[in-house]
């Protein structure tokens, strides 16, 4: 009878010319009175996996799995490199799909777990037309938690055309120290921030609770004092861009995330993009969108405050999404920190501007100027939103393509039907096609009121 040798192996490179990327399987080789060893036969990774499989994972753009094993009965995953010697929950796609059915196994629950990812999936995806904000948080992280259990979160989305901060919801999250958050993610050295985990082919990753901690001022220094023991990203990108992130928290009761809870990540990702990408295009019932004059924030090169107006403080006010989330305006000055930086970093100025949705449905628009008043070297001017400002967003948030894009543009200048076909050189029927795909993507019925959800 064969017997497995757990330390004769073999290596067996996949390469993926999509991904630019590989995975490399080290298979338990056998020995029977017939001939020298030869490797396990079978074409599957996963039932390589359940008969002893070592994976050991390498790829080019994402060589990180996680900072420690995970171990089954016969069968181990183990990263060959560590981000800044951080916990970095990273494999590729080929890998994600026996990963994820290896965990499973292991649990003896997997088709429990995919069915609980898919159930939270549909009820994510859903979540994002619903009207209230702290409605969408509870139901999404609620959904969330059937897999992947926390003690506390943080869910924001983006303005696609500039990767700014557009929405923010926090439950038992990490309260008071925006801006420290905003310096940690922008300037500090530190693992996993979120434009470097949007960048990856899987971006998801794991911090806290290795038996070596690395050196992350984050984890030291935000996340150990508010009484978290681990934490774990998953930016939220599509192939058509990133559209936000989240983050989970554990405290020092529950195990820390490991590399399974990011493989699980991953799958939600697909139903939480969907869900964040929508959001800020969401029906609401019209009524009184009263805005308040426009405010201004001016801050040093430390981003310290130097003067905010009274005006730019109800703006601010008005940006928390209330009831139940916990959003604060120390909270949501996140936001301005994030456009001071981008005005100083970015060479273009439209790249420090941001389109935010408040929860009356109005517009506001966060912009950056350079200046010289007394220590400030930036002011961040919030102001309502102009229809032509908001343009760009939506194009993205909609999904539209290049053409349907000219036709919203002349349809926000309020030319009819037959004025778009004599300006495009197309047909009035063809007008009508790109006008139903349009009212289709932004889910209303008509031009009346597709304008009333962008005014």
């Amino acid at each position: 009878m064969a017997a497995v040798m757990p330390r004769a192996t073999r290596a067996v490179v996949v390469k993926s010319a999509n991904l630019r990327t590989r995975f490399m399987i080290r298979t338990p080789l056998v020995e029977d009175a017939a001939g020298p060893a030869k490797a396990i036969p079978g074409a599957s990774s996963t039932a390589r996996a359940a008969s002893g499989t070592s994976f050991l994972v390498r790829s080019s753009r994402t060589p990180h799995l996680d900072h420690h094993a995970i171990r089954g009965p016969r069968a181990s995953v183990q990263c060959t490199a560590c981000h800044m010697n951080g916990v970095s929950a990273m494999v590729t796609t080929q890998a994600i799909v026996a990963l994820s059915q290896f965990l499973g196994r292991r649990r003896a629950v997997t088709m429990g777990v995919v069915d609980a990812i898919q159930r939270a999936a549909c009820t994510v995806a859903h979540a994002g037309g619903r009207a209230s904000d702290a409605d969408f948080a509870d139901e999404t992280l609620a959904s969330v938690a059937t897999v992947l259990p926390h003690d506390g979160y943080c869910i924001f989305g983006v303005d696609p055309a500039s990767g700014l901060r557009s929405f923010n919801l926090s439950r038992n999250g990490l309260d008071g120290v925006s801006g420290r958050l905003a310096y940690n993610e922008t300037r500090e050295r530190d693992v996993n921030r979120y434009a470097e985990l949007a960048r990856r082919s899987v971006p998801a990753g794991i911090l806290g609770g290795s038996a070596r901690e690395p050196r992350s001022p984050r984890l030291h220094d935000i996340l150990h004092p508010a009484g978290f023991r681990s934490e774990l990203r998953l930016a939220l990108r599509t192939d058509t861009g990133w559209w936000g992130a989240l983050s989970l928290f554990r405290e020092g009761a529950r195990r820390p995330f490991g590399a399974d809870d990011a493989v699980l990540a991953t799958r939600l990702a697909p139903a939480l993009s969907t869900a964040v990408r929508q959001r800020p295009l969401r029906r609401l019932p019209p009524g009184p969108r009263l805005l308040p004059p426009s405010g201004v924030v001016l801050l040093d090169p430390n981003d310290t405050i130097v003067s905010m107006s009274d005006q730019a403080r109800n703006w601010l006010q008005a940006l928390c999404a209330g009831g139940s989330d916990e959003m604060t305006v120390d909270d949501m000055l996140r936001v301005v920190f994030e456009v001071a930086h981008a005005t100083r970093t970015r060479a273009r100025k439209d790249q420090s501007f941001c389109r935010i949705r408040i929860r009356s449905g109005a517009w506001v628009a966060l912009q950056g100027d350079r200046v010289d008043v007394g220590s400030a070297d930036v002011a961040v001017v919030l102001h309502p939103a102009s229809l032509t400002q908001l343009l760009p967003a939506v194009d993205a948030w909609l999904g539209l393509t290049p053409r349907e894009a000219q036709v919203l543009r002349l349809v926000a200048n309020g030319l009819p039907g037959k004025q778009i076909a004599t300006r495009l050189d197309i047909s009035p029927q063809t007008v009508n096609t790109y006008l139903r795909s349009i009212y289709r993507k932004a889910h209303v019925t008509g031009r009346a009121e597709l304008l009333g959800q962008l005014t």
